[in-house]
């Protein structure tokens, strides 16, 4: 029988991992369905995208996402697009075909870590 703490440790990474992708998944639903829509422009990058865009009353925004896909997958100048929240315009997600899948990689590896652990502590 395998030990307890190592199943433990796998079904804790696992659920950490599928929680942070269904909470990047509600981020995104929540901001296409509510937030903004706008373009913004790669201005540098660290450890991804640095986009800067304005907002309705002409005010600059820079941001960038808590994670990233890929560290230098948008050239410095390319315009990406963006939804942002209007009351809090740090509230953002790239409307880029990596981030979107972003959420579903760490949902389907915290789901792989669970199952598998949970199969190799019962076989």
């Amino acid at each position: 029988m395998k030990s307890p703490v190592e199943y433990l440790i796998t079904l804790a990474g696992g659920v950490a991992l599928f929680w942070w992708g269904q909470h990047l998944w509600r981020q995104r639903r929540r901001l296409e369905k509510m937030g903004l829509l706008t373009t913004g422009v790669v201005v540098g990058h660290d450890y991804g995208p640095i986009v800067e865009f304005s907002i309705g009353d002409n005010t600059t925004v820079i941001v960038k996402p808590p994670i990233s896909a890929y560290r230098r997958f948008n050239q410095i100048g390319e315009r990406v697009s963006l939804y942002y929240n209007p009351d809090d315009p740090q509230d953002f997600v790239l409307n880029t075909l990596q981030q979107r899948a972003i959420p579903y990689i760490f949902l389907v590896g915290g789901a792989g870590f669970v199952i598998g652990g949970t199969y190799a502590y019962f076989s």
